[in-house]
């Protein structure tokens, strides 16, 4: 029998831990999907503990008359999609290990994933007239920290045209563009040479009313770009 090629090798391994991970994916998707569904059709008062964190602020349904027991479910409800769809943007998503190569491309798909997330995060909100606050202050996830993963997942898809509709949401909620947030949107920009998209968001990002300074030190005529260079900001 000849011996197999090193780089077959290689590629039949990438192929199968392709194959295994797309079924780990898969068999994940369906229980999450089981899960949810068997919790909607159970009784809203036998929930598990871990949901009542995104209903703790509404009024029990045995405090309430009938029809004000119906609006309270309804908010529950509304809580409850919008912040599975937060916690399931800020997962961080590691389970098992796989090759490199197949790894990288199951980030792409999460990436994907989170930014059609994003849209239906907005749709709901705008439906149910509730804000990026509120459902932060559930979820206890930071505002700037989800924002900010929304623009990382644009960089990792190469959609450079979803960032400027990423923090233009942002500027709409009154969610604070602070110095730090607004050098890591740029140090990701300019880290994939997103240099007209950078100038594009820059207004948003100064909006707040954050200034860039030229870092410490000689002045430097020659100085990079400041989405290159990591400089400090003041306010």
């Amino acid at each position: 029998m000849e011996v197999l090629d090193s780089g077959i090798i290689l590629e039949l391994h990438i192929e199968l831990s392709l194959l295994m991970a797309m079924m780990i994916y898969a068999v994940m998707r369906y229980y999450l999907a089981r899960v949810q569904v068997k919790q909607r059709s159970e009784d809203p008062l036998k929930r598990p503990d871990s949901h009542d964190k995104y209903v703790e602020h509404t009024p029990s349904l045995s405090d309430e008359t009938a029809n004000r027991g119906r609006r309270a479910g309804m908010k529950r409800t509304k809580y409850h999609q919008l912040c599975m769809i937060m916690d399931e943007v800020m997962e961080v998503r590691s389970p098992f290990e796989v090759h490199p190569k197949v790894e990288e491309m199951l980030k792409k798909r999460a990436a994907e994933h989170n930014l059609r997330l994003f849209d239906e995060f907005c749709h709901l909100l705008d439906m149910y007239a509730l804000t990026v606050v509120e459902i932060a202050r559930v979820t206890k996830h930071s505002t700037t920290d989800f924002y900010k993963t929304l623009v990382q997942n644009c960089v990792k898809v190469n959609i450079n045209n979803k960032v400027a509709e990423i923090l233009t949401h942002m500027a709409k909620h009154n969610i604070p563009r602070n110095a730090s947030f607004g050098v890591d949107v740029l140090k990701h920009l300019g880290g994939v040479r997103w240099f007209k998209e950078a100038l594009h968001i820059y207004p948003i990002l100064t909006s707040d009313g954050l200034k860039p300074s030229a870092p410490s030190g000689p002045e430097n005529p020659r100085r990079r770009p400041l989405w290159t260079t990591g400089a400090r900001w003041a306010q």
